[in-house]
Formats: C-alpha cells, sequence, structure tokens
C-alpha cells in the first residue's frame, strides 16, 4: 500500500509540474461546441478499515459536452471493483475479505488548465451515486453478502490529469483520482466515511464541428463574399465603359451598335435532363460567373437534401474535378417566410449541406466557402407561391 500511495504522490506532483510547464501555444484542440466521447481503463485502491488494501480493476465511459476550450460538463459510468483484507482475520462475523462490485453514475465537470494547448492539464469534481454488491469469499466459495441486489451510496468523484493531443478528434487521457463514499459500504465499520484512489489512462474521442471552426468559415465566407462584389463591381465598370465608349460618334459612318443591358440575373442551372436533350453533358463553370442550381431541393424547413438533387450536384461534382484550381463561394438563399434570423440560419446550413455533400465526394473543402442569406437577396416576388420557390435556391458564384 505505501509503495502504491507513493507512486500516486510522484504522479500527482508530476502531474502539477507539468500544468505549469505547458504555457507555450501549440496546436488548438477547438473542443468548444462539440461533444466528446472518453473510454478510460485502470485501477484503484480502497482505503478503508480493512489493514491488507488491494489493486482492483476499473474502467469508465464519459459522455460531455464542451461548453468552451476551458470548460466541459457531462455523463461518467463504469465499473469499479474495490477489495480488501483483514489479516488477522476481524473476531466475530466480519469477513476477512471483502470485494464490492460497483457501477458509478455521476455528473462530472471538467476544467482545462491549458485551454485549446496540445498538452492540457484539468481537473474534474462531480457528483452522482455509487452502486454496489458486497462479495466474499469462503471455502474457495464466492458469497455475496446480505444479499445479491445492488446497494446505493452518495458518490463524489474528483482527481486531475492530463489530455494530449494525438489527431484534430482524437484526445490521449491520463488521470489519478479518487471517488469518496458514504458510511454504509464498509461493513466492518459502518458510519465512517470511505473512499478508493483510481488512476485511469484511456482515449477521448472528439464530435461535431468546433465554435472556432464554425468561425473561421464564417469568416472565409465572408472574405469571398468581398471577393465577389468586388469581381461584379469591377465587371460593371467595365461594361459601362464599353457602353460609354459605343456611343461615341465613329468616322466615317459609326456602325450600328447595341446599348448594354445591366448585368443579368445568374443564369439558372437547367435540370440534367434538359441537358441531354439540348445534348450537353458536363457543366462549365466560369471564373467570376454565377449559377442557380435549379434541381437541388431540400426538406420542408429543413436542411436536408432531398433525393432528387443528386443529379444537379453530381453535375457539380464532375466540373469541379475538371476543374481542381477553381474556388466556389456556395451561397443559400429562402423566402421571406419565417423569421430573419430562422431564414438567415436556414440559408447557411442548407448551403453547409451542399459543401458536406460534395467534400464527402473528393472536392477539397479548401476551394469551397460557404455563406448563408436568407431572404435579403430575392430574384422573384415573394407575394406568390412560384415567386417564392423560385427565391428558394443555392448558388453556385465561381471566383477569380
Amino acid at each position: 500500500m505505501k509503495g502504491f500511495m507513493r507512486r500516486t504522490y510522484s504522479a500527482i506532483l508530476f502531474l502539477t509540474i507539468l500544468s505549469g510547464a505547458v504555457s507555450a501555444p501549440a496546436y488548438s484542440q477547438d473542443k468548444e461546441g462539440r461533444w466528446a466521447v472518453g473510454f478510460q481503463i485502470g485501477g484503484n485502491l480502497w482505503l478503508n478499515s480493512y489493514n491488507k488494501q488491494t489493486v482492483g480493476p476499473g474502467g469508465g465511459i464519459s459522455l460531455r459536452y464542451c461548453f468552451s476550450d476551458l470548460f466541459s460538463a457531462g455523463f461518467v459510468t463504469g465499473l469499479e471493483g474495490l477489495k480488501s483484507r483483514e489479516d488477522p482475520a476481524f473476531p466475530g462475523t466480519s469477513p476477512d475479505y471483502l470485494k464490492l462490485n460497483a457501477i458509478p453514475l455521476s455528473l462530472v465537470g471538467w476544467v482545462s488548465l491549458g485551454p485549446g494547448k496540445t498538452i492540457n492539464p484539468y481537473y474534474y469534481f462531480g457528483l452522482g451515486v455509487f452502486l454496489y454488491q458486497r462479495e466474499t469469499t469462503q471455502n474457495g466459495q464466492t458469497l455475496f453478502l446480505q444479499d445479491k441486489k445492488y446497494h446505493s451510496s452518495l458518490h463524489l468523484p474528483a482527481g486531475i490529469g492530463v489530455e494530449a493531443l494525438l489527431s484534430r478528434s482524437l484526445l490521449c487521457t491520463v488521470d489519478l483520482g479518487y471517488g469518496l463514499l458514504d458510511s454504509h459500504v464498509d461493513l466492518p465499520n459502518a458510519g465512517r466515511v470511505t473512499w478508493y484512489a483510481a488512476a485511469r489512462l484511456g482515449v477521448t474521442f472528439l464530435f461535431g464541428t468546433s465554435a472556432v471552426e464554425e468561425k473561421q468559415r464564417k469568416r472565409i465566407a465572408a472574405e469571398a463574399e468581398v471577393r465577389w462584389a468586388k469581381q461584379t463591381a469591377e465587371d460593371n465598370r467595365t461594361k459601362v465603359l464599353a457602353h460609354a465608349e459605343d456611343q461615341l460618334p465613329r468616322d466615317p459612318a459609326p456602325s450600328p451598335t447595341v446599348a448594354a443591358d445591366d448585368p443579368p440575373d445568374p443564369p439558372v442551372m437547367p435540370h440534367p435532363s434538359a441537358r441531354r436533350d439540348a445534348g450537353e453533358s458536363t457543366l462549365l463553370l466560369e471564373r467570376g460567373k454565377s449559377l442557380i442550381l435549379k434541381g437541388v431541393n431540400f426538406e420542408l424547413n429543413r436542411a436536408a437534401l432531398t433525393t432528387d438533387s443528386e443529379p444537379v450536384l453530381s453535375a457539380v461534382l464532375s466540373a469541379l474535378l475538371a476543374s481542381p484550381d477553381i474556388e466556389v463561394l456556395i451561397v443559400g438563399h429562402t423566402d421571406r417566410a419565417g423569421s430573419r434570423d430562422f431564414n438567415q440560419s436556414l440559408s447557411f446550413h442548407r448551403a453547409q449541406a451542399v459543401f458536406t455533400w460534395l467534400v464527402k465526394r473528393g472536392v477539397s473543402a479548401k476551394r469551397l466557402m460557404v455563406a448563408g442569406k436568407g431572404a435579403d437577396e430575392p430574384i422573384a416576388d415573394n407575394l406568390t407561391m412560384q415567386g417564392r420557390a423560385t427565391n428558394r435556391r443555392i448558388e453556385l458564384r465561381v471566383l477569380k
């Protein structure tokens, strides 16, 4: 027991020194806004009234939500086997060997000491219940004390640890902690608080898109919109200059000229069946041009693509793979039904759905930007059903 405690104290000291040493910036974990599922395995030491403590097995599973890189909270459960012996045996009826088969269930909070770092020390604390059954051995047979049912105890887990970033979505964790139990667990001295120490090694998987990634994606989309606006303004200026030049008198005889119109609305990409009828087999993406993807549809008030969208998206996929140097801004639009905030969110997530569809099929995410315009840029009257259907669209803006 003394050797185990010395190793435990040494490990705690090492983790404390490491938490102070980790201060230089490194790869960001970007946990904010993501879910984390952790699996741990290790051992425990039950410290109670018995004089021969024995290391027992233990492990846990955690599910938590990362509110920020600094704090996350969630649910932890697992299995613990707490063991103890008494030598010489207790007089009377108390057994000389006692084991608890336990299931801890706790709500736990994690606080990072190096948020966003590659190596991140942390501490955790929680509150829950400890379900257990008592087991002993007599004459080589396993017996359950009192009964085989699970009893309950208050459970207060706490500890410190370190998590190391292995990849964007995978962490390796090591932690040392304890669990405080109430007075009914220890048979010989019922009425006294008991506790156990635990050491764990595990992995944690991160799911979802972090808030940092969302902000970065929106920033890139905003920059792409600025580039698009500059391109459009430059194109309009060129057309105006060309129109003015055409109006100047010419000698000997001016040839008839056609006045340049205002820039037309983005062309509508026809449905694949219409392209086949016209003898077209591929989609041409021109730099500085915009294209409305007619046939890309979504479920009502959702960002889930319908199956009839596949042919049009497949044509876009082929065009993007055929032109690997082209960058595209995917813009979602809605009609004016619903609130402005809802429409902004819906249009962005619909554009995001097209982005995800293309990336999963081999288009580099670095070539695609996403933006949501809501109902701010209608191309038809929102007072009619047909006009609203026209305004609900996905637009592809090919950047220069």
